[in-house]
């Protein structure tokens, strides 16, 4: 008699799918989770990750052996948790759950509550949220929900308070209320421009600049706001025009081997190489509004005569100058004090052969001023300096005709007139001495 022969891959395969079924489709379903969020009566869709994030939450909460002991004791009913949402939470089998969701007016801060048990948990948002024990939710979670509560606001800010400026000016977009700045885009034309965080005490508020110069094209700019969050996206647009302005020329007539030794491509080279290391180091953080950042500068001599205007054309020795000037040129005597124009840290202390004794400081959101030809250097880099700080003398090193102070304004690499941080108006010829104090 034959003994009977068994397929055994298919008997271990019919063996594997009967063990599935018998056992997995009810661990599955036990261990299925669903859950709805409502916000102002609206049903929100969570996605998967959020999903985990909570029903970890959740699942330790109703925990027996979880201590909710806190440094605090947190009155969930008063007016300092003006956020509550409510989440619907059932994992397979097990009775649907209660669970409240408070944003108090602490920084960072979430409180879930579970309704069943009366448990509370506190979590902390710093990289991420964590009580001691447990890795929780993301801040873009944390932030999707209040942002969806919290209208976003959306300014555009000038030296004038409208909707223009001029060439030379810089404009200040700011929002407010952002707590997931990865959301947060700033478009000029359909073209998306850096943002800076501002120190200002709330956490969750932006700046953008967006600067002019005296060759920027004039007309009106198309501006835009989109924060695209999954939970409660919002937008908004404006318009920034752009003025005209009438720039002056200027006729020098300087030695020729002066022109050949400091005036060269060379030193134009080293100049703009230098500089381009210099916006690229950590900048100053300013700390405060975005209003005391604008008046925070003041004109770094105690007096002087203006000789150069910001935007001004040059002829040297009789021929155009490819380069327009890109500050205020101060005539003073030699030895005269030069200050800082306001706070910030020094990133650049040193020699070069165009600008002679050089001191560039960053006073944060991206703008640096900028001091030539000092005569000697009081500074060295990495010092934080306060307004009005002495950092150097007037003198004529560099390219110079005579003891000046070329001083300028710029966003990084784009260099601004001066007198609209200073005064609110561009410095000129005709207005200098109701600024200066004049020496002769």
């Amino acid at each position: 008699m034959k003994r009977k022969k068994y397929n055994y891959p298919k008997l271990l395969f019919a063996i594997v799918v009967t063990i599935a079924l018998v056992f997995g489709i009810p661990y599955a379903v036990i261990h299925s989770v669903s859950m709805e969020m409502k916000i102002d009566g609206k049903q929100f869709d969570l996605t998967e990750q959020t999903r985990e994030e909570l029903s970890a939450i959740f699942e330790q909460i109703d925990d027996p052996a979880y201590d909710n002991t806190f440094d605090k004791v947190y009155d969930l009913s008063s007016d300092d948790y003006i956020k509550q949402y409510t989440i619907k939470y059932k994992k397979g089998f097990a009775d649907q759950k209660i669970f409240r969701l408070y944003l108090p007016n602490e920084e960072n801060t979430l409180i879930v509550e579970s309704e069943k048990s009366g448990k509370v948990i506190k979590l902390i948002s710093d990289d991420n949220f964590r009580t001691t024990s447990i890795y929780f939710a993301t801040p873009e979670f944390f932030g999707q929900y209040i942002n969806a509560n919290d209208k976003i606001s959306f300014e555009l800010k000038t030296s004038h308070n409208n909707d223009s400026i001029e060439q030379g000016e810089v404009a200040y977009l700011i929002a407010k209320n952002i707590y997931v700045p990865s959301y947060l885009t700033f478009l000029v034309d359909d073209k998306p421009i850096k943002f800076h965080k501002l120190e200002d005490g709330t956490n969750s508020s932006y700046v953008a600049l967006i600067p002019s110069t005296y060759l920027s094209e004039t007309g009106k700019k198309n501006i835009k706001f989109l924060y695209n969050s999954e939970i409660a996206p919002q937008s908004d647009e404006t318009s920034l025009t752009i003025n005209p302005r009438t720039f002056s020329e200027q006729h020098l007539t300087i030695a020729e081997d002066a022109v050949k030794e400091k005036r060269t491509e060379d030193a134009r080279k080293e100049l703009k190489a230098e500089m381009a290391k210099v916006f690229n180091k950590e900048e100053y953080r300013f700390i405060g509004d975005i209003d005391d950042f604008i008046k925070n500068f003041e004109l770094p001599l105690e007096d002087g005569i203006l000789t150069t205007e910001y935007g001004v054309t040059r002829y040297v020795n009789n021929e155009l100058s490819p380069y327009t000037h890109t500050g205020l040129d101060i005539a003073c005597p030699e030895g005269t004090n030069v200050n800082t124009t306001a706070l910030g840290k020094v990133v650049f202390a040193g020699e070069l052969t165009l600008t002679g004794n050089t001191v560039v400081i960053s006073h944060g959101y991206g703008i640096y001023s900028s001091y030539y030809h000092l005569k000697s250097l009081f500074c060295k880099e990495g010092d934080e300096v306060l307004k009005g700080e002495m950092i150097g003398e007037v003198g004529t090193t560099g390219f110079s005709t005579g003891s000046h102070l070329h001083f300028e304004i710029s966003y990084k690499d784009k260099r601004l007139e001066a007198g609209y941080f200073i005064y609110g108006e561009p410095v000129t010829y005709q207005n200098y001495p109701e600024f200066f104090s004049t020496t002769n």
